[in-house]
């Protein structure tokens, strides 16, 4: 009788894991600022590629650990659903992910351009001024005569009323939006007369 022996090696599938928090694979981030890593171990694979991160996120893979980092410099196509395939090893295996960056704030200016430069006489009403804003979830206005205020609503700034005082004059006002992502600000003079 004559015999012989052999040996049959099987591998198992690569395994992608993911170890940094739950969140972290659907997270919303303002333009420019860094995400918070997101990180996968892997089994089996010798390599991983990742795709659909916005420009300025990279993915690396180093000794079994897959590692996204950076900080988004576009939101155009926000979201960014990205994908990490595992390379090497046995069987395809892939695991996605959501990145959503939002742009800076906007404000731009809706009433003439004269508006944010006017002379008004003591107790007589201003041309009212007004922005429109985009991803902001409010405004502040400063620096404004008494009698004249800054109301946000719905996306729109609008500075209105009739000024009572000359004192201080010219007043150098400050727009500035809060909520949503950047610090964005814009100014204007209202000079009064006292005849």
């Amino acid at each position: 009788m004559v015999t012989t022996t052999g040996t049959i090696t099987v591998t198992p599938n690569n395994t992608v894991t993911l170890t940094s928090a739950a969140a972290t694979t659907s997270q919303t981030v303002c333009i420019n600022t860094a995400i918070t890593n997101i990180t996968y171990s892997t089994t089996g694979a010798t390599g991983a590629t990742v795709t659909g991160l916005p420009a300025g996120v990279s993915g690396l893979y180093a000794a079994g650990v897959v590692t996204i980092s950076g900080s988004p410099t576009t939101a155009l196509a926000s979201p960014y659903t990205y994908t990490v395939t595992l390379t090497g090893g046995c069987g395809v295996v892939t695991t996605t992910g959501t990145i959503t960056v939002t742009p800076n704030n906007t404000v731009t200016l809706t009433s003439a351009a004269a508006t944010t430069s006017q002379t008004v006489c003591i107790n007589t009403a201003i041309t009212n001024i007004t922005y429109s804003t985009t991803g902001a979830t409010g405004a502040t206005v400063t620096g404004l005569p008494a009698g004249v205020s800054g109301l946000y609503a719905a996306g729109v700034v609008t500075i209105s009323g009739s000024p009572t005082t000359a004192l201080a004059s010219p007043y150098t006002y400050t727009v500035t939006l809060t909520g949503g992502c950047g610090v964005v600000t814009t100014t204007g003079t209202i000079t009064v007369n006292t005849k």
